[in-house]
């Protein structure tokens, strides 16, 4: 009788662990590689894990306006970001996510069109915009870093000019419109 008493407690008590991962977000991502933070690591859900080679797509929300973009969510897909690109489509872009909170600029080595960068902090799948930058292309050493001068775990890169275009500005909400893969 204690067994099957022992048991029941035991099965009762099992799914009242916090059992979710916690994940830290990357300070830089095709970001130069000097990277600092101060946060510590919050948890967030990790619905599927990062693909390995082609990244994935995903709607996003910002105020009215829907743009598609690909998910660099692990160090290769980060490193490469745009590069090599000779165009984006107007509504598209990259949304890079890190695996810990940090300070670190992007830069645009081989990138070969001039992109905007939002930096972003990320709660499951609500972004807020921390900072707007416009970056240019970078063919040869020594390329310019983008630091953002606060601290992101997150940034989504667009056409030159798109935020200022689509009015969207520092403090502005971003929603992901379906579950985002897990960065590694």
């Amino acid at each position: 009788m204690r067994g099957i008493v022992a048991l029941l407690l035991v099965a009762a008590t099992a799914g009242c662990a916090d059992s979710s991962p916690v994940r830290e977000v990357s300070g830089t991502a095709a970001p130069s590689p000097n990277a600092t933070s101060s946060r510590t690591a919050t948890p967030v859900p990790s619905p599927w894990p990062c693909p390995e080679t082609d990244p994935p797509s995903v709607r996003l929300l910002l105020g009215d306006k829907r743009v598609t973009a690909e998910v660099a969510c692990n160090t290769a897909q980060r490193s490469k970001g745009l590069m090599s690109r000779t165009s984006l489509p107007e509504s598209q872009g990259m949304l890079f996510l890190l695996e810990r909170p940090g300070t670190g600029g992007f830069w645009m080595k081989n990138t070969l069109i001039p992109l905007s960068i939002a930096y972003m902090r990320r709660s499951g799948r609500d972004f807020e915009i921390v900072s707007i930058l416009d970056m240019e292309p970078c063919r040869a050493d020594p390329c310019k870093s983008y630091p953002p001068d606060v601290e992101y775990d997150s940034a989504l890169e667009m056409n030159s000019g798109w935020f200022r275009g689509a009015s969207v500005a520092v403090g502005a909400k971003v929603r992901a419109e379906g579950p985002l893969p897990d960065p590694q």
